[in-house]
């Protein structure tokens, strides 16, 4: 699954209103005060409690919310004026988040050969371009030493932009790297 969007929140929820009323299928959102909601892309949240709609929206011009995504969360309804307008934390909020850490703590492992470039010394090229320094973590390196597979511990790993390369503690035939990118 793709990560989902995290939108910025806003410290404190500071609350504006809508200055006319909106239609359900209004594309723009006039406000008192839109300075108190983040800058889009992001996500606000018209009405109160049991009688909310979560909108998109796309940008600010002036104090006009543009480009909305009417019912993002909830129905899109219409909404008199005065109706608050606030960046709340959503149900979308919370779902992006747990989605999110869940997808990358089930990563899957990805067992890459390496090569021996000398009887103690490990590389490999990173194998596609999920790969990098930022965002690999190197779960086991796992060598054959005279004929038997070892899981070896400890090593100091090594990252540059373009390969991961380790010392290995004795001579190895062969030598794999358990990647996990995330």
């Amino acid at each position: 699954m793709p990560d989902l969007i995290m939108y910025p929140g806003k410290i404190n929820s500071p609350i504006t209103e809508n200055t006319i009323a909106i239609t359900a299928t209004s594309t723009t959102i006039t406000l008192m005060d839109a300075s108190v909601l983040p800058d889009g892309p992001n996500i606000a949240v018209l009405g109160e409690e049991d009688d909310a709609e979560t909108i998109l929206y796309t940008g600010k011009a002036g104090n006009t919310l543009t480009g909305l995504t009417r019912g993002f969360q909830g129905i899109a309804k219409a909404w008199p004026p005065q109706t608050p307008v606030a960046r709340r934390f959503t149900a979308y909020d919370y779902d992006a988040l747990r989605l999110n850490l869940t997808g990358m703590l089930t990563a899957k492992n990805v067992a890459v050969n390496a090569t021996i470039v000398s009887e103690k010394y490990a590389e490999i090229a990173y194998p596609n371009a999920s790969y990098t320094a930022a965002n690999t973590i190197v779960i086991a390196v796992k060598c054959v030493v005279n004929g038997v597979t070892k899981q070896l511990n400890n090593l100091s790993i090594n990252f540059t932009a373009t390969d991961i390369s380790c010392v290995l503690p004795e001579a190895a035939s062969s030598c794999t790297f358990i990647l996990q990118a995330y």
